[in-house]
């Protein structure tokens, strides 16, 4: 019998060599390493001198395996002494072995080769043509060589989800997603560097960080991605005590380097710490396991995908499906408490969608102590004030509860000989501007922490004071009128810069405390600098603009516009994002608002009494709430609370909206007395009006009993 010894030069021959692997290599392992090991023997014979043709009398002593994973396999005598073949036997071919010794080493070579297959190409050696998959270095991805591929985008599924089934535990059942589909998770190459990181072998991931050097585009992210080993290496040094090694690491390999210099200058402090100082480094990893998966995950930027996946892949795509649908969810209107919109709180089975109901379209408070006309109403900045101004010249000031969404009367502000027109609260919400209509000349200014005034501005009896916004320090307001009044004052009343012949109608101060944003009487929206007295125009509309305001980001401006309703703006580029349909608006003053999660909703009055709720993205209403019998002048939105909608109106009531509750007050519940019409979007209240279809039905059942009675 013939023993053949496997050398390491033939199996990583065998490997490394893809078109023997795909075309002239057979798995069955008996015949290809038969093959091989009388293709050695032969050399062997050959360089010994010429073969005597038999078998010797005395066997030479058998030789010991140099590695342990050498493979080894025993034919019977006849097949290895034959000479059919055309291979000269070698002397130890003719050694005695045990009955069960063939197939016993046939199963040790189908397992060392399943072995080095597999950390070759990071996958199972053969498919279902017992052919071998072959890791493509050049783009990363796996060829499954003897069946049609997968797609690319299908490859890229089958790797994420290996990838989260990885992070759950599930490693046997990657290794069947791997076998049955031909793609490996990630290069082999990456694998061990991850290994060696979370392993501390600081010098074998440098190692391999030069095997994957051809992945990386640009050498500054090889450099820094270097750097950060090193400076592993370094601290660990340190914080063993071996300062001589980390100071010479320092010396001959990071200081070569590219980096920035401050960063070697302070490693190089270490050098003198103790390891109690090393261990405080934010950078350094430690024995920390999410430490090192932190410096894995920053390593992992620069390398491409088609190498490394990103971590938590799967979850990352699924956040953003969230999010993209609670953006296009109509009435999604709560603050999402959960972190990075955490996914065990929310099914994935269905699509996001909120109920209208959760919406504000309920009345949950009526306020009925103004004895006139109510003009304004708005919110604070912490939504803990309500302040709303009428006709008669009161200005109420209210405790806003939010966990109820209730208002109590806190204050009576009177004394607004002309009205309470317009009013806005100081950043801090400690002070209320309060400005009348446009034939009065007055600007008062309230405490609203003890309800007495802080002092009463007039510098002519025959100015116009109809708007004020506050700089936001909070100790100066700008304010102006239609007969060319344009002031910016302290709180001691002192005019401190003033703009001549400038005619507004509405004013806003931006976050700069330089600029402030007028909508004139030529229908412009313009910017004006009160430190180098320029302007510019920023917009310009067609029609008489009513009053204007911007969002958080000030990137955006409403605009409620005379005779053609609500139009938003974009101020960077000066050009008409919107226009939002449905609303009634001549040229009465009807204000309008950002509001709800993210400002993402617009709310304005109109002249039929009913108040309009639109989705910033949408020109149609969203939802349309009916319940005063007048004009509805303004709308607030509060801003700690999405939920809690205030309106006002000539009808002399304010109306607090929150959302739909069943069981608090069914007499006020316009969704339990009459409900929701679906088609025009529009909520009811107490049954005074009905949705378009029910009129609809009521006529067509008219005419069918007047026709029955003519017959």
């Amino acid at each position: 019998m013939q023993a053949v010894i496997w050398t390491p030069a033939v199996a990583w021959w065998f490997l490394e060599s893809e078109e023997s692997v795909c075309s002239t290599v057979d798995l069955d392992p008996t015949r290809a390493v038969e093959g091989t090991s009388a293709a050695s023997e032969a050399r062997a014979v050959s360089s010994a001198g010429p073969s005597t043709g038999h078998c010797p009398s005395s066997p030479p002593p058998v030789k010991r395996p140099r590695m342990q994973d050498h493979l080894q396999v025993d034919v019977s005598a006849s097949t290895a002494c034959s000479t059919t073949a055309g291979v000269i036997p070698s002397p130890s071919s003719c050694h005695a072995a045990s009955p069960n010794s063939a197939s016993m080493m046939t199963n040790t070579i189908t397992c060392r080769l399943k072995k080095l297959v597999h950390a070759c190409n990071g996958t199972s050696p053969q498919n279902h043509e017992n052919r071998p998959s072959v890791w493509l270095s050049q783009h990363g991805l796996l060829k499954s060589v003897g069946h049609s591929q997968l797609p690319v985008a299908d490859q890229e599924l089958v790797r994420i989800v290996a990838q989260y089934l990885r992070d759950m535990g599930f490693s046997e059942t990657v290794k069947v997603l791997s076998l049955e589909s031909g793609c490996s998770m990630e290069n082999p190459l990456a694998t061990k560097l991850r290994e060696y990181i979370f392993r501390g072998h600081w010098n074998r991931a440098l190692r391999t960080l030069y095997d994957l050097k051809v992945f990386i585009e640009k050498e500054e992210d090889f450099v820094e991605m270097q750097f950060m080993l090193l400076q592993q290496k370094f601290l660990s040094l340190i914080e063993k005590g071996r300062v001589l090694h980390a100071l010479k690491l320092l010396r001959d390999k990071m200081s070569v380097l590219k980096v920035d210099r401050s960063k070697l200058t302070a490693l190089s402090y270490f050098v003198m710490a103790n390891s109690a100082d090393v261990v405080k480094h934010p950078d350094y990893t430690g024995g920390s396991v999410s430490a090192r998966e932190n410096l894995m995950n920053e390593l992992q930027h620069f390398l491409p995908t088609t190498l490394m996946l990103p971590p938590h892949r799967l979850q990352a795509l699924i956040k953003q499906s969230l999010e993209l649908q609670r953006l296009r969810c109509r009435f999604h209107n709560m603050r999402d408490t959960s972190p990075c919109l955490d996914i065990s709180n929310n099914s994935l089975l269905s699509d996001h969608t909120c109920k209208k109901t959760d919406f504000p379209c309920q009345t949950v408070q009526v306020l009925l102590d103004h004895c006139d006309e109510v003009w304004y109403c708005q919110f604070s900045h912490a939504g803990k004030l309500l302040a709303t101004g009428s006709k008669e010249g009161v200005i109420y000031i209210w405790d806003v509860n939010l966990s109820s969404r209730s208002v109590t009367k806190k204050f009576t502000l009177d004394g607004h000989a002309f009205g309470a027109a317009y009013f806005v609260f100081s950043p801090d919400d400690k002070y209320l501007a309060c400005v009348g209509p446009e034939d009065s000349p007055d600007l008062w200014i309230w405490d609203t922490e003890t309800g007495i005034l802080r002092i009463k501005i007039t510098h002519s009896p025959d100015d116009s004071i109809s708007c004020v916004s506050w700089h936001p320090d909070g100790n100066k307001v700008v304010c102006g009128g239609t007969k060319g009044q344009f002031y910016q004052c302290d709180l001691e009343g002192t005019v401190v810069d003033s703009w001549e012949g400038v005619r507004v109608r509405s004013i806003q101060y931006r976050k700069d405390g330089r600029t402030v944003l007028a909508a004139d009487t030529h229908h412009r929206i313009r910017s004006y600098c009160f430190d180098d007295l320029t302007d510019r125009t920023v917009i310009k509309e067609d029609h008489s603009l009513m009053h204007f305001s911007i969002d958080k980001s000030e990137h955006f401006a409403l605009c409620s516009v005379a005779n053609q309703g609500v139009h938003l703006w974009d101020l960077e580029s000066g050009s008409l994002v919107r226009r939002y349909r449905g609303v009634v608006q001549g040229y009465f003053n009807i204000f309008s608002c950002f509001g709800g999660v993210d400002e993402k909703y617009v709310a304005s009055g109109s002249e039929v009494g009913k108040v309009y709720i639109w989705h910033r993205d949408e020109e149609a209403p969203v939802v349309v709430l009916s319940g005063h019998s007048s004009v509805v002048n303004a709308v607030s939105w509060n801003p700690a609370e999405p939920s809690l909608l205030a309106s006002c109106s000539d009808d002399g009531s304010v109306r607090i909206w929150g959302p739909h509750e069943c069981c608090s007050n069914p007499e006020s519940c316009s969704l339990c007395r009459v409900g929701v019409s679906e088609e025009n979007n529009e909520v009811h209240e107490g049954g005074e009006e009905r949705g378009k279809n029910d009129k609809e039905e009521e006529e067509e059942e008219e005419e069918e009993e007047g026709d029955d009675d003519a017959a």
